[in-house]
């Protein structure tokens, strides 16, 4: 589920890689951003079947790999990926 995060007053919209469900998620999530003009045409988002499953941001000439526990992240830079640690020293649940 797509949560919402804060510090305030820069709050972002966050999902985490906590079950493979939540890779189609993301895919879709990427696809609506994508058609709502929020984020760059050629940003995309790929699930690759290895063991264990991966996503993998891709766009602007990179690509990142969200693995499981990592968190893919909407915020005014567009999208990103943080590992786990990283995303919980940054945002909070309101």
């Amino acid at each position: 589920m797509i949560k919402i995060y804060h510090p305030w007053p820069v709050p972002v919209e966050a999902l985490c890689y906590s079950v493979p469900e939540s890779l189609t998620e993301m895919s879709v999530w990427v696809k609506a951003l994508r058609s709502r003009g929020l984020i760059s045409p050629d940003v995309g988002f790929e699930i690759r079947w290895t063991q264990p499953l991966m996503g993998v941001l891709t766009g602007t000439g990179r690509a990142c790999e969200v693995q499981p526990s990592a968190f893919l992240v909407f915020g005014r830079n567009g999208l990103e990926v943080l590992d786990r640690m990283t995303f919980l020293r940054q945002y909070k649940e309101p």
